[in-house]
């Protein structure tokens, strides 16, 4: 389980224009969510939000417990919380405000972890396609036995075979809220090639029919059946 801990300092909430001089000053607003209290608005460093947004935790924030050491006039509470939204600039793509939720240490809650592969696929080697169809897990647990993110390892995965939820183990202080039959990813063969075996199977021939006797019989006796209707 990761953590990090930044700055952060109570303000007094305001506008658009108060969140714009604000963020003129090298500063980021942000809120803070908790179950069953009221809401807090804080501030935090542009410099510890841009190692927070680019850093090696970047690909997986959403599951990494940040502890707001939240300063307010001379006391300072660390609050863990987990980033529930990152509003970033249309154009610029600089962080303009963020949203935390306050989590408790002895509830368990349900977070979602990113899904990542390892290693190299033999079926991928052979020409086959990877699919990586379930990129986040669903889990539940204590804030402190969040994952970061789950490593999927493919090394041994080969042409035609697939990885389910149900293969996933996290260990009993985690639960995985997902079907166990979803599949997280899978080795498909090549494209080009499964065309070209559905085009040989429409090209083949159909089976030539094999009149028996017996129906060439019955085929006759239909026929002259027929002329004798005719003639009267």
């Amino acid at each position: 389980m990761a953590e990090i801990r930044i700055r952060a300092w109570r303000r007094t909430p305001g506008g658009k224009g108060v969140a714009k001089k604000l963020r003129a000053t090298g500063r980021i607003p942000a809120v803070v969510y908790s179950k069953g209290a009221e809401s807090l608005a804080i501030e935090l460093d542009g410099r510890d939000v841009h190692g927070l947004t680019h850093g090696r935790h970047a690909v997986s924030l959403e599951s990494v417990v940040v502890w707001l050491e939240v300063q307010d006039g001379g006391e300072s509470e660390a609050r863990p919380a987990l980033i529930t939204e990152i509003q970033h600039h249309p154009i610029k793509g600089n962080v303009l405000h963020m949203d935390f939720h306050q989590v408790s240490l002895t509830e368990k809650i349900h977070a979602r972890i990113p899904v990542i592969t390892v290693g190299d696929s033999p079926g991928v080697a052979a020409g086959g396609i990877l699919e990586h169809a379930l990129r986040e897990l669903e889990v539940r647990c204590l804030a402190m036995d969040l994952p970061e993110q789950v490593e999927v390892s493919i090394g041994e995965l080969g042409l035609g075979q697939a990885i389910h939820v149900r293969d996933i183990k996290l260990g009993d202080k985690v639960e995985i809220l997902n079907d166990p039959e979803l599949t997280v990813v899978s080795v498909m063969a090549p494209r080009v090639v499964a065309e070209e075996e559905a085009a040989e199977k429409v090209a083949e021939p159909a089976e030539p029919e094999v009149i028996t006797e017996k129906k060439r019989e019955e085929a006759e006796k239909e026929e002259k059946g027929g002329e004798e209707k005719k003639g009267a």
